[in-house]
Formats: C-alpha cells, sequence, structure tokens
C-alpha cells in the first residue's frame, strides 16, 4: 500500500493563545517541509490546524506557499453556533482527502 502525498498536524493552542500556537504550527510545518524535501517519496501537501476550540487557524503549505486561515466561533448561551458547521466541514473535507 502506497502511502498518501498529503499530512496533517493538529495542535491545541496552549493557554487558549492562538497567536503562540500560530508560531508553534508554522514552526513545525517548515520543519517538516524542510525534512519532506530529502523523501525519495514527498509529500506533496501540508495541512495544520492550530485551535483553542473556539479560534481556529488552518494552514496549508503545498510546496513554497503557506495561506492561512484564521476563523471562530462564538458561543453566546444555549444557541448552537452556525459557524461551528462551517468549520467541522472544513477539517471533514482536510481529512477526506489525506
Amino acid at each position: 500500500a502506497k502511502r498518501g502525498d498529503r499530512m496533517l498536524i493538529v495542535i491545541e493552542a496552549k493557554q487558549c493563545d492562538l497567536r503562540k500556537g500560530r508560531y508553534q504550527l508554522l514552526a513545525m510545518m517548515e520543519a517538516l517541509r524542510i525534512c519532506n524535501k530529502k523523501l525519495d517519496d514527498p509529500i506533496h501537501t501540508l495541512n495544520g490546524i492550530c485551535t483553542d476550540f473556539q479560534n481556529w487557524l488552518f494552514a496549508d503549505n503545498d510546496g513554497d506557499v503557506m495561506n492561512t486561515e484564521i476563523t471562530g466561533c462564538e458561543m453566546s448561551g444555549d444557541v448552537f453556533p452556525e459557524s461551528i458547521v462551517k468549520i467541522c466541514e472544513r477539517v471533514y473535507h482536510i481529512m477526506l482527502n489525506l
């Protein structure tokens, strides 16, 4: 069986600090990108997710370009936040394409 050509990294933003979590995620993705260049059968796309479970950072690197997007979901009382559906769809899409 051949492994896929994508990888997903998921980390929790410690102390609900997405900014620090972002730096940690991007550093991990860069280290993997450098190591990846040495593989005979390299991974083509690195996907990353950093979250404090209210705010979500999605990152992807498909070669030399790093794309990031931050989205959040506000919890107010007992109302189910509609934005969580979009976050779940995004995570599902990433995992489906691994």
